[in-house]
């Protein structure tokens, strides 16, 4: 147990504080709260009416025989869930989502070469949509090393052996790991003062769970799984042929857990570690856990790891009372051990409710009371399943196959995983001028009263800026006024000067490149779906892109990034990028001219970057050094960190959103981007490694192109705007198949070789685990799906234009809420939704499929449609796209079109041309 500081040492409390380092108050309102709604009113914990009432607890046939919760009858089937009493009103569109698809490789060598896909990344444990709280496990244990550790970011590795513990904060698909905050591990072994003097004296001394990926389920707001106590070193803790059910479920500022116990002797006891050491990717500071009275506990943790001196508060109450005479704590104070009072309880249920805070423990304890109070495991379960369902239910598909019906929701689901609310149940929150060091004890933090929105964190911007943020206007857009105002709020707060890069609870990370808040709040704003000020917005925007760090200094002085640092070819490129948008929002709002042409004559800087002069025939973007020269040794195929972002050049050339008027031109016309964009995915044109460093990211490769990283997500799409869509439909398609299958593929036994392709071939549940082609990143690649299978793609996701690829289901329905006021300062409200849908036939008859994969015909509400795309405000109308496919490439019906959409007034070539 080796930790950065030891501040605090655990105490044995009943019904008090703990000394000087807890705060009086959160002690007394805490012990006041527990003794009054815990004690007296919480049957679910003094009497376990929840759990002994409960079918599927101490009389559940699935907890003595296992059964009733494999099969959970009660939840399952959801017989008379309606009233509020667990499960979910509707049922088929949860069957259709397996959140464990994403947490598995295929490349079990971790070969970074080899281009396969897999990697996501992804936890598969339990929350609501945008929810706090993620509650799920934490495994280790796996033969491999890095880049397998770089593989437990989410805290969950399909091939690692054992649980460590069960906690309540993660990321979904991030390449770099966070949270595992506030662990639960039970366990089946006696605990007492020798034991635990043992274990603190001996380091080599661990407590885990040992477990099978085929007693393991996830569903969405629901996650269990059947696993053995184990342990390592000269542990005490090995318990032979003992087995513990464990299941979670969770609100957006709480958990749920119920484990239920079945020991194999009579000397073994249900236990429960509770510990805030070892968050995932990081290290605890400081932190502390006390006993407020025989049923409860509670805590609070500073974690650094992705976001440093990051707060958790906690408080944690038990269905069961354990036994306050034998409570322990490690050395450090940072594990708790708590042994039940009744002992040996064969096939018992014990449940442990859990809130949690970044503020304060009487703020856990609030947040516990007001989404859980005396409600049941299986009443909280069946509130987020019934949330689920709802937030699910606003895509309605026909058709398909059963994976493609279970990799769409999938998907869907993934998209609402983040951003995630940082606040409390009662809309207070902690900012990004949180006062917090890390150093206070306990921490003190920065909170504020009720914004009036849900103030809101973990935005992954560089990646879901693309797609993710674009879908959520359409299915959530209810949200969209929130993350605005939340973004422009961190900008106040955090003395930065700039709009959020990668906010991650009270942090700013500053991970990745660009000003990715800026595509989010622009396209909000065109949309009319933020009611926050335009001179709060123009404010944030310009003062952002009038920055000094991150190369914006050499930007705005020469025009360009330098070369040696900063990604500067892909940061060039993402600064025009953000120019073009703050612009489109300057023209909309009615600003000068002098205002917002500024902003749309640098826009034009991505050219800066681009070398004219053929390179082996083709032409593309390359660093360039402080004095204008082009840096020599260029190599277009070789992927490095220093001038792309996490690609190189054969990709970041089409790396441009803005102006694909432009860029037609700058490569020589509609004839010559399309043989480059070819050139692009030939197999015989692979991407290669600078100085042979490994690129974990640019997986689901073919040629340069990878499916499994976002600067290559829109590349299938960009046939549409040279008037040649029948190629973005086989690109397209192919992507769906190859990539977020379920089974393995031919394109999988072609790069795969050796143990890897043996253990595909031996485990298909790992084939399905790993269909996504790379790191989710907080739903990006699963709104690349999404949309995709929709027929649609943002590609550019600032303005409301969707260009059309080639729809996966024979009819999608698509719940639009229209939103009414927005823009200046005006209430955003949601009080209509309209219907869009999508639908897709054969000429005659017939579904669309991986052979009927290309688009013959569209129509709009029956008019035919002569252009490759859609906009937001055709579907918010609501009406009907109607594809007819077939099996032959056929281009004619966009032959009429000019090249333009209405974005294209405001791109640079031709706005500027001439001036």
């Amino acid at each position: 147990m080796k930790l950065r500081h030891v501040v605090g040492i655990g105490c044995l409390a009943v019904l008090s504080g703990c000394g000087g380092d807890q705060s009086p108050t959160d002690a007394s309102v805490l012990a006041q709260r527990s003794n009054a709604q815990g004690s007296q009113n919480d049957q679910g914990n003094q009497n376990d009416q929840g759990n002994q009432n409960d079918q599927g607890n101490q009389n559940d046939q699935g907890n003595q025989n296992d059964q009733g919760n494999q099969n959970d009858q009660g939840n399952q089937n959801d017989q008379g869930d309606q009233n509020g009493n667990g499960g979910a009103t509707k049922r088929s569109v949860l069957h259709s989502v397996d959140p464990m698809i994403g947490t598995a490789n295929l490349d079990i060598n971790a070969d970074w070469s080899s281009g396969v896909r897999g990697h996501g990344h992804v936890y598969p444990g339990a929350t609501v949509p945008f929810g706090m709280v993620q509650l799920g496990p934490d495994t280790t244990g796996g033969a491999h090393t890095l880049p397998w550790n770089w593989d437990r970011t989410s805290g969950y590795q399909y091939d690692d052996p054992l649980i460590t513990g069960f906690t309540h904060t993660h990321l979904s698909g991030t390449g770099i790991g966070s949270g595992g905050e506030v662990r639960f591990l039970p366990t089946l072994a006696p605990v007492d003062t020798a034991t635990l003097a043992k274990v603190a004296a001996d380091s080599s001394i661990t407590y885990d769970a040992s477990f099978s990926h085929d007693d393991e389920t996830a569903s969405p707001g629901y996650y269990r799984v059947k696993m053995a106590p184990v342990g390592s070193g000269n542990t005490p803790w090995n318990v032979q042929g003992a087995k513990i059910l464990a299941e979670m479920t969770a609100t957006a500022h709480a958990g749920v857990h119920r484990y239920t116990y079945f020991p194999s002797a009579a000397a073994q006891k249900r236990s429960m570690i509770v510990s805030i050491d070892n968050p995932i990717g990081g290290s605890t500071a400081s932190g502390k856990i006390q006993v407020i009275d025989a049923q409860t506990i509670a805590g609070w943790e500073i974690t650094n790891n992705w976001a440093n001196n990051k707060p958790t508060y906690f408080v944690a109450r038990f269905s069961k009372p354990f036994d306050t005479k034998h409570v322990a704590f490690s050395a450090d104070g940072f594990k708790a051990y708590l042994t039940f009072a009744d002992g040996n309880d064969s096939g018992g249920a014990v449940t442990v409710k859990v809130g949690i805070s970044p503020s304060s423990i009487a703020d856990a304890q609030a947040n516990l009371a007001s989404e859980v109070g005396a409600k049941s495991f299986d009443q909280v379960r069946g509130a987020a399943e019934r949330v689920w369902s709802a937030a699910l239910d606003r895509i309605r598909i026909k058709g398909g196959s059963a994976d493609q019906r279970t990799m769409f929701y999938t998907s869907l689901y993934r998209t609402m995983l983040a951003p995630t609310v940082y606040n409390n149940a009662d809309g207070s929150y902690v900012g990004t001028d949180s006062t917090n060091d890390g150093t206070t004890s306990p921490p003190t933090t920065s909170k504020h009263a009720n914004p009036g929105f849900d103030y809101s964190s973990t935005f992954s911007l560089w990646d879901t800026f693309r797609a993710e943020s674009p879908l959520m206007t359409l299915v959530q857009p209810e949200r969209v006024d929130g993350w605005v105002k939340s973004l422009l709020t961190q900008f106040r707060q955090n003395g930065k000067g700039e709009l959020p890069v990668w906010p991650l609870a009270q942090t700013e990370t500053f991970t990745m490149a660009g000003h990715p808040s800026i595509p989010l709040i622009a396209d909000a704003y065109l949309k009319h779906l933020t009611s926050a000020g335009i001179d709060d917005i123009w404010t944030a925007l310009t003062t952002t892109q009038s920055a000094s760090a991150h190369g914006f200094d050499q930007y705005r002085q020469s025009g360009y990034v330098y070369a040696g640092d900063n990604a500067s070819v892909s940061t060039t490129q993402d600064y025009s990028f953000d120019d073009w948008a703050t612009a489109a929002v300057g023209k909309a709002a009615g600003k000068s001219a002098a205002d917002y042409r500024p902003y749309l004559q640098r826009s034009q800087n991505y050219r800066n970057v681009f070398n004219p002069v053929l390179n082996n025939g083709w032409k593309f973007s390359q660093p360039k050094d402080s004095q204008g020269n082009w840096v020599a040794g260029f190599d277009p195929t070789a992927a490095e960190k220093t001038d792309f972002s996490e690609s190189n050049s054969w990709v970041d050339t089409w790396n441009i959103f803005h102006d694909f008027p432009g860029l037609v031109a700058l490569l020589g016309g509609k004839s010559q981007f399309i043989a480059q964009l070819d050139r692009t995915f030939d197999p015989a044109n692979p991407l290669t490694f600078l100085n042979n460093q490994g690129f974990p990211d640019l997986t689901g490769r073919s040629g340069q192109f990878f499916a499994g990283n976002e600067p290559a997500n829109h590349l299938p799409y960009l046939y549409d705007v040279a008037g040649m869509p029948s190629k973005t439909q086989d690109r397209v398609r192919t992507v769906m198949d190859d990539m977020y299958s379920l089974t393995l593929t031919a394109g999988d036994r072609a790069l795969l070789s050796g143990d890897s392709l043996k253990a595909a071939l031996a485990d298909p549940r790992r084939v399905r685990d790993s269909a996504i082609p790379g790191n989710d990143d907080c739903g990006q690649l699963s709104a690349w799906y999404v949309l995709s299978a929709l027929g649609i793609y943002s590609l550019n996701p600032v303005g409301g234009v969707f260009y059309l690829g080639t729809p996966l289901f024979e009819e999608a329905t698509i719940d639009i809420p229209v939103a009414s006021g927005g823009g200046d300062g005006k209430g955003v409200k949601f009080g209509t939704t309209r219907r869009f849908k999508v639908t897709a036939h054969i000429a005659g008859g017939g579904a669309p499929s991986s052979v009927n994969r290309y688009v013959q015909s569209v129509s709009l509400n029956g008019t035919p449609l002569h252009r490759p795309y859609i906009t937001y405000d055709e579907m918010k109308a609501g009406g009907t796209l109607d594809f007819v496919m077939g099996s032959t490439p056929n281009d004619a019906w966009v032959s009429t079109w000019n090249g333009q959409d209405p974005n294209s007034a405001l791109a640079p070539s031709l706005a500027l041309a001439g001036k």
